[in-house]
């Protein structure tokens, strides 16, 4: 009998020491898991300080020229400074396109956009805008035919149909529409590089709200409000 009892003792200890053993594994492999949770997320902070974030970026989504882009860009860096990268171009697929209209969707766009460039999307010293050359409306405002941008936090979506006279019954005017390309390009500027608000003066590029083109052809390519320096993005 006294056997048993010390046999029974010994099974008794070495299940409790097999449990204590379990749980100190599992204990560790927490503790490694927030080991590497901690070091992804330090590896992530890492890269937003030292990434070239703090910068313009411009994305064709679809067939957009990328002669425009490059001709935004330069405009941006003479004008105020501002460093503009121009990323690969994002191929349309998804829900961007609403068949019923005939149109894309500004809101799937810009979704679109932040899925194809995740960590730019991320970055919160980074500006993202994408340029297109098919007609776009916002689900927003369904009564609305048609909008020629769209902004959203960080991120922005340029339509260069309604831009272009040919498109709105004129004759062909390749210098009015650069110039409303550029004007809609420096609006976008304004509101998520410079954070300003909509201006009631018709020659400032702020001017809001804007109903038409002949808004964007009344309007200056300057800031009225004050000068062209963004606080810590993308300065040369």
């Amino acid at each position: 009998m006294e056997a048993d009892r010390r046999l029974a003792a010994a099974g008794r200890m070495r299940s409790a020491r097999q449990g204590l053993e379990a749980r100190r594994g599992e204990i560790d492999k927490r503790v490694v898991l927030g080991l590497l949770f901690f070091v992804f997320l330090g590896l992530v902070l890492f890269y937003i300080i030292v990434s070239p974030g703090g910068s313009v970026y411009l994305v064709a989504l679809g067939p957009t020229p990328r002669a425009h882009l490059e001709t935004l860009a330069a405009h941006a860096r003479a004008k105020c400074g501002i460093n503009v990268h121009i990323l690969e171009a994002v191929p349309l697929q998804g829900p961007v396109l609403d068949r019923a209209r005939r149109q894309l969707v500004a809101d799937e766009l810009l979704a679109l956009m932040n899925w194809a460039y995740p960590w730019l999307a991320w970055n919160p010293r980074a500006i993202l805008i994408g340029i297109t050359p098919y007609d776009m409306y916002a689900r927003a405002h369904p009564e609305w035919l048609f909008v020629f941008n769209w902004h959203h936090w960080r991120s922005a979506v340029v339509s260069m149909t309604r831009l272009d006279p040919v498109n709105l019954g004129m004759p062909a005017d390749e210098a009015l529409f650069k110039q409303r390309l550029r004007k809609t390009f420096m609006r976008d500027l304004g509101y998520l590089v410079f954070r300003r608000l909509g201006s009631s003066d018709p020659r400032s590029v702020m001017f809001a709200p804007v109903g038409g083109v002949d808004d964007l052809d009344r309007m200056d390519e300057d800031f009225w409000q004050g000068p062209c320096a963004p606080a810590d993005i993308g300065r040369k």
